[in-house]
């Protein structure tokens, strides 16, 4: 309580600059790979992607408080459900990009609901057709072995 009584000045921040954010996009995705180590799941963003959360984590008013639960929110939980469920539950790699929404990945979403079948992937509450959201592009880990062994040769038996 004293040391509140002292302060007399309110400082004002400035917004952050777009490159600083995009720093903070990076700092988030390094750390997310951190935590996907163990599972071997390696996870990559193209450039929409990347602008694609810095629009969406960080707003002038607030700053990038926001970018944390973007991340939880429109990647973290899809990517569980990949991990657990899907086609990274051996490992592999996932790449973020972005993709606008159709009226026919609307309908989808809306069938989804009504079958109860909606996962993190196909969730598509709170946007609307033309909307740009993220989009998951998986590689599974059996097949980055196969592209990295490329073709076997056989011995020839003579």
């Amino acid at each position: 309580p004293e040391f509140r009584n002292r302060l007399d000045n309110v400082v004002q921040f400035g917004s952050l600059p777009k490159r600083v954010v995009r720093m903070i996009v990076d700092k988030n995705l390094k750390s997310l790979n951190k935590q996907t180590k163990d599972r071997d799941v390696v996870v990559k963003a193209d450039e929409s992607a990347k602008e694609w959360l810095c629009d969406k984590g960080y707003k002038p008013e607030f700053g990038a408080r926001e970018m944390t639960r973007v991340f939880q929110v429109h990647i973290k939980r899809v990517l569980a459900d990949f991990m657990l469920f899907g086609d990274l539950k051996e490992g592999g790699s996932i790449l973020l990009g972005t993709e606008t929404i159709t009226q026919e990945m609307m309908d989808v979403h809306e069938q989804k609901t009504k079958d109860g079948t909606l996962t993190p992937s196909t969730d598509l509450t709170g946007y609307k057709v033309d909307d740009k959201k993220l989009s998951f592009t998986i590689q599974k880990k059996s097949s980055l072995l196969d592209k990295e062994s490329g073709p076997t040769l056989e011995k020839d038996p003579a």
